[in-house]
């Protein structure tokens, strides 16, 4: 039985052979439309994939196959919906995929996307997310939600107060340029060395801040 790691391989080759273009005149005449349904499920792709694949080939005067699409693409939907990818693009802060929302074909997936939600949706979780500069897209489930948030706002709180910090430090720098260059003048030094006391106390504040929202995560 092909894996599904082999027929994703498979996939992405056929992609990239193929071009820009959807179906070529000599991919109509030589079309597996078993294999092609496959190789699109197991790329994510849904079966509607199919309408423009055969526009492309009746615009050849060549007909496809839908019969033998679906097939194929319901064997790609079963080897590419599985738990394990539930899981993982729930633990991602992926949505749902809609390739895997029917049912029975996608209930491993669904299950394992519920499973990874558990282990996404908590404090920690949504900490990390936001720290790392991940854009939530409002997965947790209403039950899960509320650590989450939690957790969120605090990491988008210290990503803001490093990006914050790392402003401060490019200003700081371009004042020190103006401090070693000899073409500066007299009162644009005096300029510098007065943003220079300001941007020092501003860095102070700031880190002090950041090491109070590193304090307070430890708590998740």
């Amino acid at each position: 039985m092909t894996s599904p790691v082999r027929i994703l391989t498979l996939a992405t080759l056929f992609t990239l052979l193929a071009g820009c273009a959807v179906m070529s005149k000599d991919d109509c005449l030589k079309a597996d439309w078993a294999e092609l349904g496959r190789r699109d499920a197991s790329q994510g792709l849904a079966i509607e994939r199919f309408a423009a694949r055969a526009d492309a080939c009746r615009k050849n005067d060549i007909g496809a196959d839908r019969a033998a699409y679906a097939a194929g693409h319901a064997d790609g939907q079963r080897a590419y919906c599985t738990g394990e990818l539930g899981e993982n693009d729930a633990t991602l802060g992926k949505v749902s995929a809609p390739l895997c929302a029917p049912v029975p074909l996608g209930n491993a997936y669904q299950t394992g996307y519920a499973m990874g939600l558990i282990r996404f949706c908590t404090a920690r979780s949504g900490y990390e997310f936001a720290r790392l500069g991940g854009t939530y897209r409002n997965t947790c489930p209403a039950d899960l939600a509320g650590p989450f948030q939690a957790g969120l706002r605090m990491g988008t709180e210290l990503r803001e107060l490093n990006s914050r910090l790392d402003g401060i430090q490019r200003d700081a720098t371009e004042q020190r340029k103006v401090l070693a260059d000899d073409k500066s003048s007299a009162d644009q030094r005096d300029t510098a060395r007065r943003l220079l006391r300001q941007l020092d106390a501003d860095e102070a504040a700031t880190r002090r801040l950041i090491r109070q929202a590193e304090l307070s995560a430890l708590s998740f």
